[in-house]
């Protein structure tokens, strides 16, 4: 409980960031998927790798914000709390990811679990939408749920690496991206 309290703040962030993203991620997915699978499929990593920015530039600034307090001794060093608050952030998508993968397991065996697997499908194309051109691209190719879903994991993946990246580079004061430069009159 203790951790959600602390990382509230940065969790609400990532979430308000994750349903804009996917928004992005949606218009991109349907002005690029009548336009060929090649196409899609530079457009996912497009909208995956600006994702990926905006978390890193998010967390950079909370490590940047907690410097002091880690160099004075006052708050530990755990770049794994960026990890967990970015995970907790992207739960609701790899639950439905999970749902999804299960679910394909018994679409032959029960007509509950063919409606799971449809409805769950559907749905990770609005949730997960940065990585929908991912998952069509590789759907069309081997139709495989398992490789789906994998496929689909590399967005949370992603964004808690490069949640947890940022804010190591912040608490350290380390800037990889420019920074922004302030004109004092």
């Amino acid at each position: 409980m203790k951790f959600f309290k602390e990382n509230s703040s940065v969790i609400a962030r990532l979430i308000i960031t994750h349903i804009g993203m996917s928004v992005f991620g949606l218009v991109i997915f349907l002005a690029t998927n009548q336009q060929g699978d090649n196409v899609m499929l530079i457009a996912s990593i497009a909208s995956l790798l600006f994702y990926g920015v905006i978390a890193y530039t998010t967390m950079w600034e909370y490590g940047s914000k907690d410097k002091p307090a880690i160099d004075a001794g006052r708050l530990d060093y755990k770049p794994s709390n960026a990890f967990l608050s970015a995970l907790v952030a992207e739960l609701v998508g790899v639950i439905i990811i999970l749902v999804y993968l299960i679910s394909s397991f018994y679409i032959d065996a029960f007509e509950t679990a063919k409606q799971i697997y449809a409805i769950s499908y559907l749905v990770l194309y609005v949730v997960q939408s940065c990585a929908s051109g991912f998952m069509l691209f590789f759907h069309h190719l081997y139709e495989n749920a398992l490789i789906n879903s994998l496929c689909l994991m590399i967005s949370p993946l992603l964004i808690c690496i490069c949640s947890m990246a940022g804010y190591a580079l912040g608490a350290k004061g380390i800037h990889i991206l420019p920074e922004k430069k302030i004109n004092k009159k």
